[in-house]
């Protein structure tokens, strides 16, 4: 497969993936709907969701489809009705977050890393030239230049869009790097601007953040439901709510720890090797960009980003301590394993 051909599915892929999130989401929330319902089939219970149901559809005539309908028909309807009922907040202070992530994510990312800007003197100045060098390549505006103050190898992207890109280096990965290696990973970093990478890192790092809260408020409403009411119906009604807390606490358990970190993990390795090959489209030099991948490989932790573990996906290696071959820990792995990456670059250079 050529360069071309690996960034054109390399994209699919992604969309595909992206629109995964909220698929599984909606999934698990529907699934902790019907359960509750089926759980707890109560007439209390079972009613609340109708309500809810007429609510939100006024025109439709429900008596009349209840009228016919099965007793399994009227609790998937009752179900259908607290799945909506609490997919539409979910879904919309997640669009809220996610806002406030776009605007401000990029920025967030810098300060989690504690980057500043590259002073442009001339200790650095073969850096600066290597940036606007690739960003002529790239036909893109010449990216801001951040640094971490840390002798391991390591570089990411951040930024809304072109225009406020940003590229951070460590000071390692500037003085144990050649010219030409240096210029491939920062290659390897414009690509992931003009793929609309940094866009699309910095929801993933800040937007994913907004589950921990959803857990939170859920658990809380779990501890507040009302589980003694004066009549028997509110008392029905009561306990089905308790297990609907209950089930949507964990369907997000298993979203926020299971299901997005896997989704992550499969959009971070496609955008790792999208971003490899246009490194190696715009250098014309695949080998370069191998031999710096072999060297950060060796010694890629950034410690200031330990207890920031979102920014994984952020960087051009693991920044974290690595873990043992067959740990658990490597199946949420967001970067592929660096010898076939090596091996993908090898192959477009020939070898």
């Amino acid at each position: 497969m050529d360069t071309y051909a690996q960034i054109k599915r390399n994209r699919r892929l992604t969309f595909l993936l992206m629109s995964l999130f909220p698929l599984s989401l909606g999934v698990l929330v529907f699934l902790a709907s019907i359960g509750s319902v089926f759980i707890y089939p109560e007439e209390g219970f079972i009613s609340m969701g109708l309500r809810l149901f007429q609510g939100l559809f006024t025109s439709l005539d429900l008596q009349a489809l209840l009228q016919s309908a099965s007793f399994e028909k009227v609790k998937f309807i009752s179900a259908l009705g607290y799945f909506l009922t609490v997919i539409i907040p979910i879904l919309g202070v997640s669009f809220a977050w996610i806002l406030i992530a776009y605007f401000f994510g990029h920025k967030m990312l810098l300060s989690m890393a504690k980057a500043t800007p590259l002073p442009r003197n001339r200790e650095y100045k073969k850096v600066y030239q290597s940036v606007e060098t690739v960003a002529i390549m790239a036909g893109l505006p010449t990216p801001k230049v951040y640094i971490i103050e840390d002798e391991s190898l390591n570089a990411f992207a951040s930024g809304r869009n072109e225009q406020t890109a940003a590229i951070t280096l460590t000071t390692g990965i500037i003085k144990k790097l050649d010219n030409l290696e240096l210029q491939a990973v920062i290659a390897h970093e414009m690509g992931h601007i003009q793929n609309r990478d940094v866009e699309l890192t910095s929801l993933i790092i800040t937007g994913l953040g907004i589950f921990t809260l959803l857990i939170e408020m859920v658990r809380l409403s779990f501890y507040s439901t009302p589980r003694r009411r004066s009549s028997r119906r509110q008392n029905n009604s009561g306990g089905g709510l308790v297990i609907l807390a209950l089930l949507l606490y964990i369907a997000l358990l298993i979203f926020a720890y299971c299901v997005a970190p896997l989704i992550k993990m499969a959009i971070s390795r496609t955008r790792e090797y999208l971003a490899d090959s246009t490194s190696a489209l715009l250098t014309r030099n695949p080998k370069a960009l191998a031999s710096a991948l072999s060297k950060i490989s060796q010694d890629s932790r950034v410690e200031v980003l330990d207890a920031h573990p979102m920014m994984e996906i952020a960087c051009i290696e693991n920044p974290y301590e690595k873990k043992r071959a067959f740990s658990l820990q490597n199946l949420y792995a967001t970067h592929p394993p660096v010898a076939l990456r090596i091996k993908r670059l090898n192959e477009m250079a020939g070898f």
